[in-house]
Formats: structure tokens, C-alpha cells, sequence
């Protein structure tokens, strides 16, 4: 037959993934999962390690289906019944190991959808299904077993199995069973305990009074540790037996999955299975078995209830409840419920009223969809410790503002962070600081990041970190530095250490601009664009009463600018000197490549103590038209010019200079 398998690999952490798988609605025996399981560094786990697995099926009429699950060498398998399946619409598969020694890891689940069954979707009556009812059924039984056992007592019969605290005569004296057996003779000490002896015969003697009659009680029945051995003690006297019975515990039985589960009038239903199949009576809680293949042969009933315990009185009406009458043990008596209208009593002894409870309920009822919508599936329980926790880690890492007792600074800590925050409204200073976090009851001392003891504290946001013996504040010497001028110079300035209060800043120059930096030099990342002017400078004499004047100079450059400058001395009368001279200056303008282009000036004459400016025609000591000349294969400026003056009589050239100007 045709199977429907599906391979699912979930995590040991507990969410559940969605199967890409789909089953129809009463499907028998054709739907089976295979489940790899993954830790959280996404390795296989070793599934050697596991002695059982149940997987716990959630249906979303809310009937709920547990099963054992087949640990294999590679996986987890399950093949699904009827049950598991018998509500179309979405159905949640969790999965729990079990160890060895009884340990339970709830790990990752699946969920899948269920199909309607397009034929007959009312085949299958869905129910619960829990494997506990198993062991609950075989400790009952064992109990009802060892209730029988102990109320035998008869001769021995070979033919007959015996099980522990079954007794017997044999041959005139009794014994007790406390290993099962069958024709093993009642004097072999490994199975049996002799508890009575035959007397010998003796001489017929006189009667005697009538003795005391003999007894046989049952002390104690208790279970003893798993591999250990029975045991009888007599803790009473020859003629008085109390017998206390240790019986070993059993191996762990397999868990019990009950086959099926319905109201205890659709029993009929299951007639025709097979020997052995289990049926759950919801209604009643007692379990059946078949005890045949014979259609309705049932057991009778099993029920999971025992005897009344002690302190229970009896009586009581409708509506009340037990109430505690002393301090002793079962001391307790039915009493009404008294109701309280006051929500906000606090009164230990009264209820609340039906009103205040659905309240209550309703409150209860939004915290729980908020955990839900929150956390899915996961424990409740376990996310409000996480949500506690993250609550107090950020608590701590928000600025908190610290209560000052002197130069003490109380803080509040609520989880285990070593980093805190705080902030300061005022200045603090006048001895070491310290931190407390138990309200000034203990402290330690506030350090910076050398270990040297912080005096003082600037108002403003604080970070500090604990270890074992201080705190530590970044910044040394805790103080800010405010309003920090730096002037630029000609060396670096290093920056003082600490928390500067941005205030602070580099002066500017508006006159940093690269028309007043010297050509190609550069300042902070301004360069330079001024040419300096550098001059040549050559003077010489001329013979006095010389008429023709050269002019030449060799500065070594190509300049922008040529001077030449004369100065002639001349009779005032034809029979007197005087101190008057005049200075005629020769300029030229720009450079072409025929030569400096030049125009002729008489800038200034000295007539005694008058000045004027004249030009060439008025003084009659004009140059003439001309320029300075580049002459040879140097940088050679050169012109010469005749001296011939028209009025008084000139003594001639007395000094000339030439002045040579360039941009570098």
C-alpha cells in the first residue's frame, strides 16, 4: 500500500516550522513523518543519546493526541492513526526527548493542514489521546495484583503459578512467595520465606489451658529501589506476625497510547477490534479492554480513581467550600463562600463576587493574547522572565538622574551590566567622588582611565564602568575643557586632554588668501600667487664736461622696468657757477622684442630753490627718440645719447645710474 511520507528537520529550540505537507481527513495508516533534529550551530543532534520520544498533536477542535515516536539510528519516525487527523484545518505537532535518567528537552515542532474527507468526514470521532493513561493503568493493576496476592492463602498446589505475597501450607508449614514461580517446592529459600514452622510430635501431655490463637498481620507494604531484592521482616512477635514487605520497583514500562476515546454509549462502535484494543470513556473516566476478538467482549471497568483520602469530611450543600478549621492536619470543614462587592479589600478570608471575577478573567484572558501574539507557543512563563531582564538591561542603559549626597553619587542598578549612565544637573566637586548602589550603604570610588582618583565633574551626560574595586570615567581627570582658542603659529599645538564642551574653535584670518602669500608657497593649503619685484641697480660717473653719455647695464634678467637717470651741471652766467642741476630721467614702459619702448621725460629742474616739470622740447635737453637696445649674446641694456645744451654754459654730465626692475 501507498504511503504518504514526509521528511520535516525541525531545532532543539521550541518553535514550529510549517510542513509542506497535506493529509486527508480519516486517512488509516498512510501518513508518516520522518523528523531530523538540528542544535542551534545547525549540526545533527546524536539520537543515541535519546531513550524515547512523544510527539503531541494539537487539533484545532483542541482535542489533544500523544504518541510514542520510533528513535531510529538517523531520525525520529511516527506513522499517524485516525485520530491525530480526524478534524479538517490546522493541526500543531511539538516533539519532547526524554533521557535516560528521565530528563525532558521540549524541542522545535510542526504544523500541518488536514483535508476534509470528501466521502464520509464523520467516520472518525475525534478525542484525546495521552500515553500517562498506560503507566497510570499498570500501576493500578499491579496494585489490584498485590491486593489479590497477599489475600492467598492456601496449600501448596505444584500445578499453580505463584506470584509475591501469595502464601501457603506445605507440609505443616507456611510459607510466603516473594519470586514468582511455578513448581518450585516452598522450602527452596530463593523463592519462598518460611514465616511458620511444624512442631515436632511429642508425648501426649495434659491439656492444657486454652492458649491465645495465633495471628498473621500485614505491616507495611513499601516499594523498594529498582535491582534490589524483596524482602519480609516480622517486627512482630512468634505468635503475633506483623510482616513489613519490601517489593523491588519494575523496569520503566513503555508509555500507554489508549486506542480510542469517546463517551462511554458509543463503546459499541469498537465491538469488532481486536484483542487487547483500549477504550477511554470520557464521561466516566474508566478505561476498558478487549478481552477477545469475540465482538463486545469487554473488561470491566478500570477506573483511575482510589478510595476517599483522609480529612475530607462528608456532608456539605451545593455552593460550599472546604475551610481549614486549626492548624493540625485534616482539620478541615465545609462553609459557605462569603462574596466581597470591594474590589480593592483586602481581606484574606472573602471572594470575589462573579461580577468582579469575569473582571479579573478578562484581564487575565488580554495579557495572555498579548503573550501569544508576542511569543507564539513559547512558555509564557520563561518570556516574562526575558522580557524582565531586557526590562532591567534597559533601565541601565538609559541616563538616570542620581541622587547627591555630598560628592557621593547614588545610582540605581537593575541587572547585571557593568556600564551605567547618569546624568548630572550641577557641577560636582570638593573631594574624591564616589558611586554607591545600595542607596550609601557601601560605595567605590570614582577613577579615570590612569586609575587617578575623580575630584570634579562637570554637569552633563555621564557614562562609568564598574569592576571589583571602582569606577571608571573616561575622560581624564573628569573635567571638561571649555571654550578652547587655538591661534595658528609657526609650529604645531598639541590639543589638551579631556571632554571639550564645543565651544572651543581655530582662529581664521580674513586676510589668508592667496593673493598676499608669496608666489608658490603654500599655508595651510593656500598657495601662494604674489610675485615679489627684485631691482638691479647700477651707477657710474662720467668725465665732467662730458657731452656724450652712454647707458648700459647687464642685470642678468629680462626686467619689466628700465630707468635711466642723468645728471648735468651748467654755468648760471658766463662768469658764475651755482649749485643748479638738473636731472633728467629716462623711463621705459613695457617690453617688446625689439627692445624696451621708452619715452623721454624731463621730470624735474632745480632752478636755485624753484621746481617745475618740463618736457624735452622746453628744456632743450631732450634725448630724442631711441630705446635701450639688448647688444651681444647676454641681457645687455645699452643707449647713448649727445648732451648739447642751447643756454649758459653746461659743465657737463656729473653722474648717471640705470635701474633695472623685473617681477619674480
Amino acid at each position: 500500500m501507498q504511503t504518504n511520507t514526509n521528511n520535516i528537520r525541525v531545532s532543539v529550540f521550541p518553535e514550529v516550522v510549517r510542513a509542506d505537507m497535506k493529509v486527508t481527513q480519516n486517512d488509516i495508516d498512510t501518513n508518516e513523518v520522518i523528523v531530523r533534529v538540528f542544535d542551534q550551530s545547525d549540526v545533527e543532534i546524536d539520537y543515541a543519546t535519546i531513550t524515547s520520544a512523544l510527539i503531541i498533536f494539537t487539533k484545532p477542535d483542541y482535542h489533544v493526541v500523544q504518541g510514542n515516536m520510533e528513535v531510529r539510528e538517523d531520525d525520529l519516525y511516527y506513522k499517524m492513526g485516525t485520530n491525530e487527523i480526524a478534524v479538517k484545518g490546522d493541526v500543531k505537532a511539538q516533539i519532547q526527548l526524554i533521557g535516560s535518567s528521565g530528563e525532558r528537552l521540549t524541542i522545535g515542532g510542526f504544523s500541518f493542514t488536514v483535508q476534509a474527507d470528501p466521502v464520509t468526514p464523520w467516520t472518525v470521532q475525534s478525542s484525546s489521546e495521552y500515553g500517562i493513561l498506560h503507566s497510570l493503568i499498570v500501576e493500578a493493576q499491579a496494585a489490584i495484583n498485590d491486593v489479590d496476592a497477599l489475600s492467598l492463602w492456601e496449600n501448596y498446589n505444584p500445578t499453580k503459578p505463584y506470584i509475591p505475597l501469595n502464601k501457603v501450607v506445605y507440609n505443616g508449614s507456611c510459607y510466603i512467595n516473594f519470586v514468582a514461580c511455578q513448581g518450585v517446592l516452598p522450602t527452596d529459600a530463593s523463592k519462598w520465606l518460611k514465616i511458620a514452622s511444624r512442631g515436632e510430635d511429642g508425648a501426649d501431655g495434659k491439656d492444657g489451658a486454652d492458649g491465645i490463637d495465633a495471628t498473621i498481620t500485614i505491616g507495611t507494604v513499601t516499594t523498594g529501589a529498582a535491582g534490589t531484592s524483596a524482602t519480609v521482616n516480622n517486627v512482630g512477635t512468634p505468635s503475633n506476625a506483623v510482616f513489613n514487605f519490601s517489593i523491588p520497583k519494575g523496569d520503566k514500562g513503555d508509555p500507554f497510547t489508549v486506542d480510542a476515546s469517546d463517551m462511554l454509549a458509543n463503546m459499541s462502535l469498537y465491538d469488532y477490534e481486536p484483542t487487547g484494543f483500549s477504550f477511554l470513556a470520557t464521561d466516566t473516566g474508566k478505561i476498558y479492554f478487549k478481552n477477545s476478538n469475540t465482538p463486545g467482549d469487554w473488561s470491566d471497568p478500570i477506573g483511575f480513581e482510589g478510595p476517599a483520602g483522609p480529612g475530607v469530611p462528608q456532608g456539605g450543600t451545593t455552593g460550599q467550600f472546604l475551610r481549614k478549621s486549626s492548624s493540625a492536619d485534616y482539620e478541615a470543614s465545609w462553609s459557605d463562600l462569603p462574596i466581597s462587592n470591594i474590589l480593592t479589600g483586602t481581606s484574606t478570608t472573602k471572594a470575589l463576587s462573579e461580577a468582579q471575577g469575569k473582571v479579573l478573567k478578562d484581564a487575565v484572558d488580554a495579557v495572555q493574547t498579548n503573550l501569544t501574539t508576542h511569543i507564539g507557543a513559547a512558555d509564557p512563563h520563561n518570556q516574562y522572565v526575558l522580557d524582565t531582564e531586557f526590562d532591567a538591561h534597559k533601565a541601565d542603559n538609559t541616563y538616570q538622574t542620581p541622587t547627591i549626597v555630598g560628592t557621593q553619587i547614588q545610582l540605581i542598578k537593575q541587572s547585571d551590566t557593568a556600564r551605567l549612565f547618569f546624568k548630572l544637573d550641577a557641577d560636582l566637586s570638593g573631594g574624591a567622588i564616589t558611586i554607591s548602589l545600595d542607596a550609601g550603604a557601601t560605595s567605590k570610588p570614582l577613577v579615570d582611565i590612569d586609575g587617578v582618583a575623580v575630584t570634579e565633574l562637570d554637569k552633563g551626560f555621564v557614562e562609568v564602568v564598574e569592576n571589583a574595586v571602582n569606577f571608571t570615567y573616561a575622560p581624564k581627570g573628569g573635567k571638561s575643557i571649555k571654550g578652547l582658542i587655538i591661534t595658528p603659529s609657526t609650529v604645531n599645538q598639541a590639543i589638551p586632554k579631556g571632554m571639550h564642551d564645543g565651544l572651543g574653535y581655530v582662529k581664521g584670518d580674513a586676510n589668508l588668501l592667496a593673493e598676499n602669500i608669496k608666489k608658490d608657497k603654500n599655508i595651510f593649503g593656500v598657495i601662494g600667487t604674489l610675485s615679489e619685484c627684485k631691482t638691479f641697480s647700477q651707477s657710474f660717473s662720467q668725465p665732467k664736461g662730458s657731452k656724450s653719455i652712454t647707458l648700459s647695464a647687464s642685470p642678468g634678467f629680462t626686467p619689466v622696468l628700465v630707468i635711466g637717470k642723468v645728471t648735468l651741471s651748467f654755468q648760471e652766467s658766463s662768469s658764475s657757477w651755482s649749485n643748479l642741476f638738473i636731472s633728467q630721467i629716462r623711463v621705459s614702459d613695457y617690453f617688446s622684442s625689439s627692445g624696451l619702448n621708452l619715452f623721454d621725460k624731463l621730470l624735474t629742474y632745480k632752478y636755485g630753490s624753484s621746481e617745475r616739470e618740463m618736457n624735452g622740447v622746453e628744456d632743450g635737453y631732450g634725448w630724442g627718440q631711441g630705446a635701450f637696445v639688448t647688444a651681444g649674446g647676454g641681457i645687455n641694456y645699452t643707449t647713448t645719447r649727445t648732451v648739447d645744451p642751447t643756454d649758459y654754459g653746461c659743465q657737463g654730465v656729473t653722474s648717471c645710474s640705470v635701474t633695472c626692475y623685473y617681477m619674480e
